[in-house]
Order: C-alpha cells, then structure tokens, then sequence
C-alpha cells in the first residue's frame, strides 16, 4: 500500500490515513484502546463516526479529483495496549479489519 495522506480534516471530520491499494483508494481509521478500556477499538466506532468517515471521504474524492473514479474501501486498523510498557514493543496488539464498513455506513 501506498500512503496518499494522514490525517486529512473536513468540516465533518477526520480521516486517519488514506492508502492507495494497487488501484483502490483505503480510507483507515485508526482506534486505539489502553489496557482496561470497556470497549475494544472497533466498538468504539459508532454510526455517527462512520457517516462521518464516509463524508469526509466523499469531500476528499470532491477535491482530489484526479481519484474520484476509484473503488473505496473503509479499514480499521485497532491497536490495543495489553499493559503498559512504553519499552516492550511487543505490549501492543494490532488488527487491521478489511471492509469494516461501507459507503452506506454499515
């Protein structure tokens, strides 16, 4: 995958990374969750943060043109603090979920 942009605002919101995947265009969110959140990173991810996602997606297409005829895809990618130890790498969990959800929000 090849990066596009980071961290990418609109007026409704946010997009953490835009990837380009061979041809498809990825819009990623990224969540993170320390050791003994109640809700894992992909719960945290309500109905008004996709539609959200996906406006703002849909503004990033309306101004970069040159990518408005891609295929999209929605990812989460969830890292998760097992414990706390800023010098162990291996503390932090990582999934990466293809097609989290779609353009419709679900």
């Amino acid at each position: 995958m090849t990066l596009v942009t980071r961290n990418f605002h609109s007026s409704r919101g946010e997009i953490d990374l835009i990837m380009l995947d061979r041809e498809l265009l990825v819009f990623i969110e990224v969540r993170f969750r320390g050791h003994g959140a109640f809700t894992n990173p992909v719960e945290s991810i309500t109905r008004r943060k996709r539609h959200r996602i996906i406006a703002t997606a849909r503004y990033f297409l309306h101004t970069h043109r040159e990518h408005v005829r891609r295929r999209c895809r929605f990812d989460v990618v969830s890292v998760t603090r097992r414990h706390y130890a800023p010098s162990c790498p291996d503390s932090d969990q990582f999934e990466w979920i293809r097609d989290a959800f779609d353009a419709s929000g679900a």
